[in-house]
């Protein structure tokens, strides 16, 4: 059996991408999760999306926070409970890693967060 609080995180990550994202009137968002013996990784795709070059490079460095599990179990409770850009860092720290790419005004990120031991 998975592990609730795991999979109530990865929900929470896919919450905070698409509050994010759908704020801006961006109308479609695709998501895949994808589970492995070690890990998930989700798959957020938004398949329409102009974006500048510097908002781009600010997206990037919003994600570019490394994995914090000392912090996260008292930084996620407050997801969601401020408007600001600061949370695509919560989701960042709630990661191992994120890939950004944005080619043809399609941007996805692949993100990495791997399992815990029990």
């Amino acid at each position: 059996m998975q592990n609730y609080h795991e999979i109530k995180k990865i929900s929470r990550i896919i919450d905070e991408l698409l509050t994010h994202f759908l704020s801006d009137d961006n109308g479609r968002a695709e998501i895949v999760v994808e589970e492995t013996a070690d890990a998930h990784v989700v798959v957020f795709t938004v398949p329409s999306i102009e974006i500048e070059a510097e908002d781009y490079v600010n997206l990037v460095n919003d994600v570019s926070v490394a994995r914090n599990p000392e912090l996260e179990n008292y930084y996620w409770p407050l997801a969601g409970e401020s408007d600001s850009e600061s949370e695509l860092s919560l989701v960042a720290m709630m990661s191992d890693s994120i890939d950004v790419t944005y080619e043809d005004n399609r941007l996805e990120l692949r993100l990495t967060r791997k399992k815990t031991a029990k």
